[in-house]
């Protein structure tokens, strides 16, 4: 939380640079599946274009692919750079 703090006030210092506000927005969203895990997986339904949820997803599997994204994704990019 206190990284997307960061990219958002660096993002709002700087004139409103878009390129810092992106990382904060993915982040928000990888600690929104660590934090809400059950409530995500619970959902069922449609999700447009024609795509429908029939089953629930156990929270812990929406957790840990939160915090899979959460700290993969950097180290896959750190990794490719």
């Amino acid at each position: 939380m206190v990284v997307c703090a960061i990219f958002v006030i660096q993002g709002l210092q700087s004139g409103f640079n878009i390129g810092l506000l992106k990382p904060s927005v993915c982040l928000l969203v990888f600690l929104s599946l660590i934090w809400f895990g059950d409530q995500v997986g619970s959902f069922t339904g449609y999700v447009g274009r024609g795509g429908n949820i029939d089953v629930e997803s156990p929270g812990w599997m929406v957790c840990s692919l939160g915090w899979i994204l959460l700290i993969g994704v950097p180290l896959i990019g750190s990794w490719l750079s």
